[in-house]
Formats: structure tokens, sequence, C-alpha cells
């Protein structure tokens, strides 16, 4: 029955409370996408620009979790809206917390940075599954305004995903809006977290007028499904006492365990008799004296550029480019990945590239040069490393370059078993505790061991009939294929975000946007291709393709997207940005590739799902986005590491590659399932 009130206005010929909804749910995918448009840049920006800096290595596993641990919180959020809030408190209180994780992402710092993050899966967790019971509440089982109440909340959802890469991403991003934060006296560099206060704002938004109007949601969403049975409810009770204690305890846990770690303020270089060069990190300021943190690194003479993420040598170029430029000897701008500048010299203006360190012995350390291409061939100096020093001491322009070569030495011995554990972290190297890349470890097995024991417990624990049997197979494999789907689709707001804002021409008639505004597209896309494809599925009619094969169709295409992408890929590796429609082609095969799985996934896991356990399939569809979100941010974290065409190229073989398995599976799924239910007649 309707939980709506009955008579009044409408929206659009539906309850009044579905506009509620509508805007509640079009203010927070805002704050989301908005959010998200930017979340990978700004990590893996450079800290001169307002960025914090991160290698794509250190940034791709924290995207991984972020987005995976937002559809993963669905699944207690709902529990929690079940069993004790009720939907209508639980979106409420979820709201609230989304909003002031946005506010401590426009804030500056690394602990907020992550304290926000933290806030705004919680809160997502507790709003997003909860919404959408709320307005299934609205109308009866038998309204047939029911599924076009859910289309028309849905058009909120895209709405929203349009328009905030817009805002925040013209807000973070864009130079006119630099320029108006300069001429008012404020910091261009903060921009981006203006962008972050953007999606708090639209949080915001989304609260008041959730709140204004929430009269007209009636009793919808105000009971909870508690047992009636005192007992279960006891159950219940203890069930959140014990999931409260062990995140408490392991919580604890993880900060004992990073308070072990040890730091390095000082470093020793000295030259070997054979020329080469060993390095060694203290503990402290002990200048060198002490027992090390690690047994000695040696390394060849010379190229230290080895020892340089990309990033790092994009700081490098930076440093140089800075210091020339102060000088009055190049002028141009950094906005090309390899750092093409103008030299100013006798012959007039030469474009220049800065590739190389170098390093040369100095009667009291070491001189560390940096090569450029293209020039005089003179290297520049960017300053004297001392035979033992304290790095809070080293001149500005090394800093940065001596981070990544201390992480890259440190990395070098944690694999040779040396070291338990080096991550750079600022002017501070931290040896041992927590870092990115343990924390994505731990997080990998927690989510593989989490999949298992599901489907442990589904398959072999709990009795089912020849026909639930197999209609739970064809759901592993659709989970499967779900999974893979969207850690390949999920890639928009990592790697292709990434790949337009490094090797993309935005822009557009003679019109330069931002890089994040390319996550616009793929709502745009959907509200014009869906209404095609839903006419396609009216026109087959009886002859509408299976789940199976429906699934199998949009992993071939998000494969085949990343394959196109290769050629866009190999041309950027001469240094050019590419056409635009490199990335346009993709967006496009994969927005019909969603639109091929997405609407149907949840539909398949309710319809093929026991009925026991049909609420339950709500989860799996959750967890197979969890999956797929994990897979996609921990692939970005491949993208300096790998040649981007070898990456597109594995990204999109993985998806043809399964687009296949689930096509040959087609059949097979067929005859088991028409099978089991001959056997059970």
């Amino acid at each position: 029955m309707s939980l709506a009130p009955e008579g009044g206005a409408t929206f659009f010929g539906h309850p009044r409370g579905l506009m509620t909804l509508f805007f509640t749910e079009m203010w927070e995918r805002f704050s989301y996408y908005g959010m998200r448009a930017i979340l990978a840049l700004f990590m893996v920006t450079a800290v001169a620009k307002g960025g914090l800096g991160f290698s794509a290595d250190k940034a791709g596993p924290i995207y991984a979790m972020y987005t995976s641990l937002v559809y993963l919180a669905s699944v207690p959020g709902g529990w929690l809206a079940d069993n004790f809030l009720g939907p209508r408190r639980a979106v409420l209180y979820g709201g609230f917390v989304i909003m002031c994780g946005h506010i401590l992402l426009a804030m500056h710092g690394l602990a907020t940075f992550f304290l926000g993050l933290g806030c705004i899966v919680l809160g997502t967790g507790l709003l997003k599954p909860n919404i959408s019971v709320i307005v299934g509440q609205l109308y009866s089982e038998e309204d047939r305004r029911r599924d076009a109440g859910f289309s028309i909340f849905y058009m909120g959802i895209n709405i929203g995903a349009f328009a905030a890469p817009l805002v925040c991403g013209y807000l973070a991003q864009h130079e006119s809006f630099r320029a108006w934060l300069e001429a008012n006296g404020f910091d261009p560099v903060h921009s981006w977290h203006w962008g972050f206060g953007a999606a708090a704002v639209g949080m915001a938004l989304g609260l008041v007028q959730y709140l204004a109007s929430s009269r007209h949601l009636g009793r919808a969403g105000l009971a909870t499904n508690a047992p009636d049975d005192p007992v279960l409810r006891a159950k219940n009770r203890r069930t959140l006492s014990i999931g409260l204690a062990a995140t408490a305890v392991a919580a604890v846990a993880l900060v004992a365990y990073d308070g072990s770690a040890r730091y390095a303020a000082s470093i020793t270089w000295k030259a070997t008799d054979d020329g080469r060069l060993e390095v060694a990190c203290y503990p402290g300021h002990l200048e060198g004296t002490g027992e090390p943190l690690h047994p000695p690194v040696v390394l060849a003479a010379g190229e230290l550029a080895d020892h340089l993420h990309a990033d790092g040598m994009q700081r490098l170029r930076e440093a140089v480019f800075a210091q020339r430029a102060a000088a009055g000897e190049i002028r141009g701008d950094l906005e090309d990945v390899f750092a093409r500048v103008d030299l100013e010299g006798d012959a007039g203006r030469t474009e220049v590239v800065v590739r190389s360190l170098h390093w040369e012995p100095a009667e009291d350390g070491l001189r560390v040069l940096a090569g450029i291409e293209g020039g005089d061939g003179e290297p520049v100096e960017l300053g004297l490393l001392p035979a033992g020093f304290d790095r809070d001491e080293l001149p500005d322009a090394l800093a940065p370059v001596v981070d990544d070569v201390l992480d890259s030495i440190l990395a070098d011995a944690v694999a040779a078993g040396t070291a338990a554990g080096a991550i750079a972290d600022g002017l501070e190297v931290k040896h041992g505790g927590l870092n990115e890349h343990n924390i994505h470890e731990g997080f990998t097995w927690f989510l593989l061991l989490l999949v298992v024991l599901f489907f442990a417990k589904l398959f072999l624990v709990e009795r089912w009939s020849p026909v639930e049997r197999a209609r739970l197979v064809t759901i592993l494999v659709l989970f499967c294929g779900a999974a893979i789907f969207w850690g390949i689709f999920e890639q928009a707001g990592s790697t292709l975000t990434l790949f337009a804002d490094r090797s993309t021409n935005n822009s557009i008639f003679g019109f330069h946007f931002p890089s994040s505004w390319w996550q616009s597209l793929n709502p745009l896309l959907i509200v014009c291709i869906a209404p095609l494809m839903s006419a396609l599925w009216l026109k087959l009619g009886p002859r509408n393709p299976s789940y199976p094969f429906k699934f199998a169709v949009g992993l071939l295409l998000a494969g085949v997207g990343f394959l196109v992408l290769v050629g866009g890929a190999t041309l950027a590796k001469a240094g050019v940005r590419v056409s635009p429609l490199w990335l346009l082609s993709v967006y496009v095969i994969h927005t019909v590739g969603e639109l091929w799985l997405s609407p149907v996934g949840l539909s398949s896991m309710t319809k093929l799902a026991p009925a026991r356990v049909v609420s339950l399939m709500m989860g799996v569809w959750f967890l197979a986005a969890s999956v797929g979100n994990f897979l996609g941010g921990t692939v970005s974290g491949f993208y300096e590491d790998l040649e981007t065409p070898t990456l597109f190229t594995l990204v999109g073989a993985s998806g043809v590659c399964m687009a296949l398995v689930m096509f040959l599976l087609v059949r097979p799924i067929a005859r088991m399932m028409t099978q089991a239910e001959a056997e059970e007649a």
C-alpha cells in the first residue's frame, strides 16, 4: 500500500513526495560526482599548484578504496535503517554526514582530507540505499505509475551527475576562476578547495529542501522493519554492539601499528671507491650516527633519474623552469607533461625539454644537475647535497627531488626484504607503520574474503531446490561479469581523467575546458541514448536477449572502448595532446555498454533470486559495484608505471575476454535453467 499523502497537488502526475526525493537525490549526486570529478586530479597535482603531490601509484589505491567503500557501506547502511533508524532518518543523517565530509575536503591538510573521505563513505552508505526505498513506498504494488516514478527519480541522478563536474571542475581548474581569485585577494592555488566547497553547498541545498518539503512524504520511510520478536531485536542490538566494538578495536590496532613507525630525517650520501653512491637513512636528526633504518643502498654513478617517479620528473622540471624563469632565461608554461619551454638565446627562442638528473662529486658533498634537451646542452645546477644533511635544510628546488629518490630507494629496500616498509611524505621519510600500499593490500584480502564467504555460505550452508541452485549459479556468473564491467567503466574518474588532463587537447572550436568536464559526458549521453535503447527492447518483445547475453554485450563494449583509446595513447607517447574525439568515442561506446548492462543488473538479481533471499540480492549488486570500483581504482595506480598504450590494451583485453566467456556461458546457463525447471516439475 502507498504511504504517501492522498489528494492534493502532484509532481508530473506522481505523489508530491517524489519531488522531495528527486531534488534530494539530485543534490546528493551533484555533491558526489562533483567531488569525484576532481578527486584524482587533486591528489596527483603538485603541491605547488594546490594539490597533494601524490604519485599515481599512491593516489590509485586511495581512490580504489574510497570508491569501493562508498558502495560497500550501502549494505550496513540499509541494515541500520531497517532495524534502528528507518529510511527517512537514515537519509537525513546520511546527507548531513556527507555535507560535513565535503566541508572537510574544502579545508587544507591531509588529516581533514582523509577524514572527509571517510565521512562521505559513511553518509553515502546511509543515504543511497534508503532514499530508493522511500520512493518505492510512495506507491502501492499495484500502482501503474511506479516504474515511471523511478524513471523520473533516476533523471534527477543524471541531472546532478551532469551539472556537478561542470560547476566543481570550473571552480577547481579553470584559469578564469583562478584569475578572479587572484584579483580578489585569494590564493589561486587553493581553487581545488572551492570545487570541494561547491559539493558541500550542493548537499546543503539538498538537505534544506528535504527538511522543508518532507511533509509531502506522508508516512513513507518513517517505520523500521525491525522484527517484533524481542529475541530477534535483542540479537540485532548485540550485532550492532559487536560491530561498533570491532570497528573501535580495529581503529585502535591500526593507530598502534602506525605508531610503531620510525622516521628518517637524516640522510648520508657517500661516494664509494669504485665511483658509486652509497645512501643511508637514519632515524631522527642524528646526522649519520647510530644505526641506519636499513642497510645502505648503493647506486651507480651518473643518473639518478631512474629513481624518480613520473611526477617526480615533472616536479624536477618545474624546479628547473622556476629557477631559470626567475633569472629571466626562459619563458613559457608547464601545461605540457614534458615541460616544453622557450629558451632565449642568440638564435632566438628555442623549445627545450627537461628530462635528466645527474650528480657530480664535490669537495663537501654532491652537486645535483638537471639536463636540458634541445637548448645549449649545458646542465642546470639545482643545488648541493652535503655528505650528511638534515632534510629540512635542503634547498627548495631539491626537496621534492630527494623525496622521490628516497621513496624509490626505500621501496627497493622493501622489495629486497631489507626494510619493512617505506613511503616519502613531504619532507619526512616514514619507515614502517601504515601507508596506502599495506592498507590497500589488507583491503584487497578483506574484499576477497568477503566475496568468498558470501557465496560459500549461499551455496554450501543453505538448502536449495534444483531451480534455485541453477538461478544462484547464474547470479554468480552475472556478479563476476558486473564486477569486471564496473572495474573498466568506473575508470572514468581515474585513468580516463588522467589521460584527459595530461594527454588530451581539451578544446572544441577554440573553447578550452577543464579536464574534469569530461565526466559530464556520460550522464548527458545516457539521457540521449536511453530512450533509443528502451525502444529497442520494446521492439524486440519476446526476442529480448537473456540477462547473460546483455551482460556479455556490455562487457564487450567496455573492453572495446579502451582498445579504441590505444590509438590515441600511442599518438600521445610522442608528447602531443591528442584530439578530444578519442575520448568522445570511448565515452559513447561505454555509455551504450552501460545501458546494455546496468538497467537490467539489479532487476536480474532480484528476479533470479530465490524468494527468501531477494533482499540479500540487493547486497550482491552493491558488492559487485564495490569490487568493480576497487579494481578500477587499483588499475589507475599503474598509470605512471606502465606505458598508456600497454595499460589500455590490458584493460580492454580483460573486458573482451570476460565478454567471450559470458557469450560461451549463455546457452549452458539457459540449458541448466530449463533442465532444473523440468526436474522440479
